[in-house]
């Protein structure tokens, strides 16, 4: 499936082209396919403006139950090494060492808030989601030790 969000399907122009054009063996069968898309009004949506940057645990914690309705991401990023233990309910993992490989997996059409075990890494991440995924429609990281027990708490009363 190839989504490309707003674009009008009668804006799109599809052309096919046989890599060896005197070669009829195997005519119906479909090999070694490729696309490539340019438009002309290209629509990329720079988010930035709306991000938070860092947020202080208790301020985080208000932000989180406030977006949780609206399909939050809550991203930890801490290596495997440091991966916490029991972290928040419904968390993604992906160590901020691998963000710049692995960014695509975030949704952009959600709140995403990153976090880390103290708040450092969780910097690095986000500096690299401004520069691969500005798209994302509001992001934030927890500057500090991340309230894990009382958002978890807060989440089995909220169900």
């Amino acid at each position: 499936m190839i989504d490309l969000k707003d674009t009008d399907p009668g804006d799109l122009e599809i052309t096919t082209e046989r890599s060896e054009p005197e070669n009829r063996d195997n005519e119906t069968m479909i090999q070694n396919v490729r696309m490539s898309a340019m438009t002309e009004n290209t629509n990329i949506v720079d988010n930035t403006a709306n991000w938070l940057g860092e947020l202080e645990p208790e301020k985080a914690i208000e932000y989180m139950k406030k977006h949780y309705d609206e399909g939050l991401v809550i991203v930890e990023v801490n290596t495997d090494y440091w991966k916490l233990e029991t972290g928040f309910t419904g968390a993604m993992h992906i160590p901020h060492d691998q963000i710049a490989e692995r960014y695509d997996e975030i949704p952009s059409d959600v709140p995403v808030i990153l976090h880390c075990g103290a708040g450092v890494v969780s910097v690095s991440a986000y500096e690299t989601l401004m520069e691969k995924r500005k798209d994302i429609q509001q992001l934030s990281y927890i500057a500090g030790h991340p309230p894990v027990d009382e958002f978890n708490k807060w989440l089995e009363e909220h169900k």
